[in-house]
Formats: C-alpha cells, structure tokens, sequence
C-alpha cells in the first residue's frame, strides 16, 4: 500500500525560488537599484505562489542595508510596500548606502508556519553577520501574518 504524502504548495514555491548557488562575488548596486531588484524578486516570487494557487500577499520582502561609514554596525530594513518605499526613498539615495540583501517572509497555510530566508547581495563575514541577525531577530519577533 503508497503511503499517501499532502503535498505542501507554499514548500514547492519557497524551495523553487531558493534554488541556485549564490553569488560568489560581492554584487555592489546603488540603494535604488537593490530595492529595483528587491521589487522584482518579490514580484516573481508572489507570480510563483499564484500559479500554485496560495495568496500572493502571504509573501512580503524586506531590503536589509546599512551605512557602515557613518552608522558601523547598525543594519536598517525597507518593507518593500510602496508607503514605506516612499517614505524612506531618502535613505537609498545617499552615496554610503551598503544593500546587503533581501529578506522574504512567506506565511505558510498548510502548515500555519512563517518562513524566512535571504537572498544576499554581499558575502564577506561581516555582511553575512549582519544579515543573520536580521534574520534571528525577525524569526523571534514576528508571528504568522495572515
């Protein structure tokens, strides 16, 4: 007898667009350019769970970024939603801008479970530190957003 084993849509979608290596190398982009990339993903990532018929909105992104010259170790993130965009437009604009990548949360129906992973534009162990912390903050602080 076939064990019969529920599939999990919002799994199929996350492990999808998480496939790939990552880059190598550093990729530097201006504030602007890393929110217009921020912007794409989340768009591709919320086409993706419409196609596996889960709502669009249970996916959000947030772009982590810092200004390592004037504030050192502070990391700052941007809900990519055109309000807070706006509002903070600002800040992507200055010249010291460090984007070190993005940071997707997918509420997960079947298993009413949020789920959180990064996409980094940068590398180094210091870049990488701060996006874990991002990371670990959010895991601990954020509950299942319906």
């Amino acid at each position: 007898m076939e064990a019969t084993i529920a599939r999990d849509p919002a799994l199929d979608v996350r492990r999808a667009f998480k496939a790939g290596r990552p880059p190598k190398k550093d990729q530097l982009h201006t504030g602007l350019n890393a929110l217009g990339l921020a912007t794409q993903m989340l768009k591709e990532l919320r086409e993706e769970m419409t196609r596996a018929k889960l709502l669009p909105e249970h996916a959000q992104a947030q772009l982590i970024f810092c200004f390592p010259e004037s504030e050192g170790d502070r990391v700052r993130v941007l809900d990519i939603v055109p309000r807070e965009v706006e509002a903070n437009v600002h800040l992507l604009m200055r010249p010291d801008v460090l984007p070190l990548g993005v940071l997707f949360t997918q509420f997960d129906a079947f298993n009413k479970k949020q789920h959180y992973w990064t996409k980094h534009f940068m590398n180094g162990p210091s870049a990488l530190q701060k996006i874990k912390r991002v990371l670990d903050t959010n895991m601990m602080t954020s509950g299942p957003k319906n």
